[in-house]
This record gives structure tokens, C-alpha cells and sequence, in this order.
């Protein structure tokens, strides 16, 4: 089970225990492809702060340097159905460190910490993108993101954050009223 959960409702019990702990209760995740962004908000679920070696590896990830969080996030991908041999193939399912591949940002805030993937930045995710733009509309995707455990202590690795991307359509894009076409 994650430690941090996608949800609306951010009035939960466990709230209070999150401040007094004095880590983030939001990840937040910002996908930058070219002509798209995307954003997705997870929130930490009440029952994380009873895992303390979760909490104590976060704290840590939280409140360390960008090199730090780099050389920590994992993203594991999953291409649960369609795209094609060939896609499968391109994006695979080996859990991988992030940022050694994609620039990534960070940004912390009172109760928030956001990682910022500029996918555009790699060639490798470039031509990744490339091939899959045209069959978003019949893939599902799964992607988890964790804390890289690199002793006992951290390990078994808690997901961090996950999400479903179900025949995604990725060439059609909103109009904005002033945009030039």
C-alpha cells in the first residue's frame, strides 16, 4: 500500500498529526510535455504517520537538498494494456531513478513538495513520447513513484505516489480563447 494517496478532500483527521510532524501532506507531480502540462495532487494518508520508517525516510527526502531528492525518486512504469509491442517495449517496466535521465525541479511549500518533470529535456522520453502520442487513445499506463531505499532501514520501499492513465488523448488540445493557433 503507498503512503500517499490521490484525494479531494484535504479536511481529513489525520491532518493535525501531519503538521505536527513537520512534513509535507501534499506531493504534487507536474508533468511538462511539450503543448502540455499536466498536474496531479496526492495526498498522505492518515495511517502513514504510524509507519515510522516511511516517515523518517520522507523527513529525510523532504528536507534534503535537490541532489538528494534526485538521486532518491524512482518511477516505476507499467503499461497495462494496448500501444503495441514495439511501445511496450520503449517504455518498459523497470523501476528507474527519474532525475539521472529528466530534468527535474523541486519546489517545497508550507505543506507541499512538487517535483517538476520537463520530459522534453531527454532525448530518450522525447522519442519514448513520440511513439506513443499516436496510440494514447487505446493504452493504460500505470506510474508509481517511490523513495529509492538504499539501506535496510529504508527498505521495503512504501509507493509514494501512483496513477492510471487510461487511453489518454494527447492530440487534441483545448483552444484558448487569444492563443495563437
Amino acid at each position: 500500500m503507498g503512503a500517499l494517496k490521490q484525494q479531494q478532500n484535504s479536511d481529513s483527521p489525520g491532518s493535525d498529526k501531519m503538521r505536527n510532524l513537520d512534513v509535507p501532506e501534499y506531493f504534487v507531480i507536474q508533468f511538462q510535455v511539450p503543448g502540455y502540462s499536466m498536474t496531479q495532487y496526492f495526498k498522505m494518508r492518515d495511517n502513514a504517520v504510524d509507519d515510522k520508517v516511511f516517515m523518517s525516510l520522507y523527513k529525510k527526502f523532504c528536507s534534503g537538498d535537490d541532489d538528494f531528492r534526485n538521486s532518491r525518486i524512482k518511477i516505476i512504469p507499467n503499461m497495462v494494456s494496448g500501444g503495441g509491442y514495439m511501445v511496450k517495449r520503449m517504455v518498459g517496466n523497470k523501476p528507474a531513478l527519474l532525475a539521472r535521465k529528466i530534468a527535474t525541479e523541486w519546489y517545497r511549500g508550507p505543506n507541499y513538495i512538487e517535483m517538476d518533470i520537463d520530459i522534453s529535456s531527454s532525448y530518450a522520453a522525447g522519442m519514448i513520447l513520440s511513439a506513443v502520442i499516436g496510440v494514447t487513445k487505446k493504452l493504460t499506463l500505470d506510474l508509481a513513484f517511490t523513495i529509492q531505499g538504499n539501506s535496510e532501514v529504508e527498505l521495503p520501499e512504501r509507493i509514494l505516489a501512483a496513477a492510471r492513465f487510461h487511453q489518454p488523448d494527447l492530440q487534441s488540445k483545448p483552444f484558448i480563447e487569444g492563443q495563437s493557433a
